[in-house]
């Protein structure tokens, strides 16, 4: 009898240990090739993954590991078209990617990131879907990322990335005249303009811009906006949302105080504020001449505050792309092209890859996070 309520517990263990709402376990492989490929050796984390696989291959966290890896080292060229060129390699290692988030999935199905992986790891194929008339096969495509997203968004709901990416392969197959479930778009797009007004930067941006609309004037808005920051004071995304709107008002040197100020106390905006200080900066080329050494001496301080930071490899190479960018805008090339030489140089395939790739980057830990706050 003890014998059988052993066995019994033992059967149950094993059980929920494959229930997809049991916490994965991170072993030092995964977290030893993430660390390696966020310093720049891809290579070698492919290396020690590899050699994990041949004795165990059925921990979900190292299969994903591997396809994020596979995927790191394929740097998706594009030709004078902008359209993304493929070598042989290139497709060996995306569809191997693709083999091991399967078996991520089969071994843990219970990670909606699996199954978005899915769909931002791009697949080799004939075709690149087109933006005008779907052919069968881009239907029968569309439908198979559907069918990933909802399993996704199952898992993870009120995700709002997976509900703008399904209800966007929704609409794909609905304007070309494809069947669709017309009340699950409606549901999702219901859902859509709930997360429209979220609490990210974006939203809150948003919620200016639309809330108010064109009838509110910008100087009304910046009241209002200086009225919430009063009572709290440590939002900084209404910081960054009244520097944008003292820009649109032209207020230039309150916007650049106000930026000056965020470096040091809203460093959580670093990247946010050193895209939108590069995009000034060239901005300024074609208006707002005069404050063109202003607009640059903004981008340096802000790019050269966020690599201060020590920022992973991935996102320290897109901050010295920007440094590059902002001295080739001021014509000091040589001064560009050592930066450039520098950025290439911690990581080769990252420095080919354009975007940023989220996903790419976010640590195991955070992978096994299936929970939206």
């Amino acid at each position: 009898m003890k014998y059988l309520i052993y066995l019994s517990y033992i059967v149950f263990l094993a059980i929920i240990s494959t229930g997809p709402g049991y916490p994965q376990e991170i072993n030092e492989t995964t977290l030893d090739a993430y660390n390696l490929r966020m310093n720049g050796k891809a290579d070698s984390a492919r290396i020690i993954i590899e050699n994990y696989l041949e004795e165990d291959s059925t921990d979900a966290m190292v299969n994903y590991e591997y396809a994020r890896t596979l995927f790191h080292i394929t740097p998706l060229l594009r030709d004078s078209l902008n359209q993304t060129v493929y070598s042989k390699q290139d497709s060996i290692n995306l569809s191997l990617a693709h083999k091991y988030v399967d078996r991520a999935i089969q071994s843990f199905p219970g990670n909606y990131r699996f199954y978005w992986a899915k769909i931002w790891i791009p697949k080799i194929r004939e075709f690149e879907i087109s933006w005008d008339s779907l052919t069968e096969t881009e239907v029968l495509v569309i439908r198979e990322y559907i069918g990933y997203l909802e399993k996704a968004l199952e898992l993870s709901p009120g995700n709002e990335r997976l509900i703008n990416s399904l209800s966007g392969y929704y609409f794909r197959l609905q304007n070309q005249g494809t069947v669709v479930d017309s009340l699950r778009l409606a549901e999702l797009n219901t859902l859509n303009r709930r997360y429209f007004f979220g609490d990210d930067i974006y939203s809150e941006f948003r919620k200016f811009r639309i809330t108010f609309g064109e009838e509110m004037q910008t100087e009304n808005k910046i009241i209002l906006c200086e009225q919430k920051l009063k009572k709290d004071s440590s939002n900084s995304n209404l910081t960054y949302i009244l520097s944008r709107l003292y820009l649109e008002n032209e207020e230039h040197g309150k916007a650049l105080n106000i930026w000056k100020e965020a470096m040091k106390y809203n460093p959580e905006l670093y990247r946010e504020y050193l895209r939108t200080a590069t995009g000034l900066y060239r901005f300024s080329w074609f208006t707002y001449r005069e404050l063109r050494p202003e607009y640059m001496q903004l981008a340096k301080d802000v790019i050269s505050a966020y690599i201060d930071e020590e920022p992973i490899v991935p996102y320290k190479i897109y901050a010295l792309k920007q440094l590059a960018l902002v001295y080739e805008l001021n014509e000091e090339n040589e001064q560009a092209e050592i930066i450039r030489k520098e950025a290439q140089k911690l990581d080769p395939y990252i420095y080919a890859r354009e975007g940023e790739w989220e996903d790419l980057y976010i640590s195991p830990e955070e992978v096994t996070v299936t929970e939206i706050n």
